[in-house]
């Protein structure tokens, strides 16, 4: 971008804001960035003490800079845990993403690293899961093996919450399908008081996917895409080109959408008594567990 001064401070600006109209250097970007991020978590309050966070990092940047940020966030405290968690899926060779080294040591408290693959927890890797469903069937069984992979974690070493990097664009994107899918029902969190259910706590929901991206690099020196999954249809492939193209005409449009899915969960009705956690995998289920079902022909089928 060219050299423009800071809307705050006159510095020179780093990023721009379409939906704000703020020019921000790098130390009003940071503290932009975080306020916003702990603003998620207070209003939700998705921390409190206690709480021992599993933190998932995948591939892109995103994990890295929520890492990073929850560092910062814990500060001294010693009443908060962090675990950071990595998934080797087994595909095409490709182990799972390192831990990342700390570009500063001294802050925040020591992180656990964990560490476990698909052939260790389930017998098969995402390769052999795509000779055996092919690619489309094949995205859906990643998905549900992740979520097996965190539950299984979460219980085995205490964990209170999840937090996964999910950006604006993720989260604004995720109510768009389900709006053109028809599926309502992917728009009503699952209630968090089941026991066995842990919670999944997003804190950069409401920072686009640009910023987030921008953060990690600033922050931590690594540059990539902050993009959380790859699509499995053609629909999730087309459907982010045609929400950013959208936004640059309407800026706000990916926090309408968020919005429109928070309201949509806070006015639904209680769950059905026959909702429960799964014994299994602790997911919320009605008459059986579809995640579990899905591993079990996984494991028949291979």
């Amino acid at each position: 971008m060219p050299d423009l001064p800071c809307s705050t401070c006159h510095r020179r600006a780093v990023v721009y804001q379409r939906y704000s109209g703020l020019h921000l250097c790098k130390t009003h970007f940071f503290a932009d960035f975080e306020a916003k991020a702990k603003r998620a978590i207070r209003s939700h309050r998705w921390i409190v003490t206690g709480d021992r966070i599993g933190i998932f990092l995948d591939s892109g940047v995103s994990g890295n800079a929520l890492l990073y940020f929850l560092k910062r966030l814990a500060g001294n405290r010693r009443d908060l845990e962090l675990l950071a968690i990595t998934i080797d899926e087994g595909r095409g060779g490709c182990q799972a993403p390192p831990a990342p080294a700390d570009p500063d040591p001294t802050r925040g408290p020591g992180v656990v690293h964990i560490s476990v693959s698909f052939r260790e927890m389930f017998g098969l890797t995402m390769d052999e899961i795509v000779r055996l469903r092919g690619d489309p069937a094949a995205c859906s069984c990643r998905d549900v093996l992740r979520r097996r992979c965190f539950t299984t974690l979460a219980r085995e070493y205490g964990m209170t919450k999840i937090a996964l990097a999910s950006t604006l664009d993720d989260e604004a994107g995720a109510v768009l399908m389900a709006m053109i899918r028809g599926e309502a029902a992917r728009l009503l969190w699952p209630p968090a008081t089941f026991e066995g259910c842990i919670p999944r706590i997003s804190p950069f929901r409401y920072i686009p996917a640009q910023e987030v991206a921008l953060y990690a690099t600033l922050q931590t020196g690594e540059a990539g895409d902050a993009q959380q999954r790859s699509p499995c249809t053609a629909l999730e492939a087309d459907l982010p080109t045609l929400l950013d193209e959208y936004t640059g005409h309407h800026p706000s449009a990916k926090y309408a959408l968020v919005n429109i899915g928070d309201s949509i969960a806070s006015f639904s009705s209680l769950p059905d008594p026959a909702v429960a956690a799964c014994p299994s995998c602790g997911e919320p289920c009605i008459t059986g567990c579809e995640g579990c079902r899905m591993v079990e022909e996984l494991l028949h089928d291979r």
